[in-house]
């Protein structure tokens, strides 16, 4: 994140923890939260159709929230959309290195859905296409491996499930 500081930058966080703004913050950056039902979140907003104009973010941290999300692709599409030229997403999803394709039911009930996806409110669980799909929302994607990033030791420190070993920096495509 610190490659995009820069005076007036901005960061949006979708579905917020409370950790990602303290770091906002360290740097300098104007934050902005979003979410479509906590109250944790600064603005009330679908990430299917957010109102922000056009290239508004540097920055827009979306940590497991998609996989809430029944159209994926065009919760991408907004975040390429209000995503900077030069800007970056950071998206963290669940998913399934052992499946080549990602597996959604819309219509499975809160057990089902935690058997198959690992959370009763999840509608999908992502397969080894998840750069496709975000790809097809206009992201350029890279793939980014947490062990590149700590040691194993640090790894188990910072709770990090081996299950999510890897995240995405995605940026507007074409840019």
């Amino acid at each position: 994140m610190r490659q995009s500081a820069r005076e007036h930058a901005r960061l949006l966080e979708v579905a917020p923890l409370g950790l990602v703004e303290p770091v906002a913050a360290d740097l300098g950056f104007g934050y902005t939260s979003i979410d479509l039902q906590s109250d944790r979140a600064e603005v009330r907003a679908d990430l299917c159709d957010l109102a922000f104009a056009d290239q508004s973010f540097d920055v827009v941290a979306c940590f497991h929230v998609l996989e809430h999300v029944p159209a994926d692709v065009a919760a991408a599409e907004q975040i390429a959309r209000v995503l900077r030229s030069d800007g970056t997403a950071v998206i963290i999803v669940p998913w399934d290195r052992t499946a080549a394709n990602t597996e959604e039911d819309f219509n499975a009930g809160p057990e089902e859905r935690e058997r198959r996806f690992g959370q009763s409110d999840h509608v999908r669980m992502y397969g080894r296409d998840v750069t496709d799909r975000f790809r097809a929302g206009g992201l350029e994607v890279e793939e980014v491996l947490w062990s590149d990033l700590f040691s194993p030791d640090e790894f188990r420190r910072c709770a990090l499930d081996g299950d999510d070993d890897r995240f995405w920096l995605c940026r507007p495509a074409g840019t």
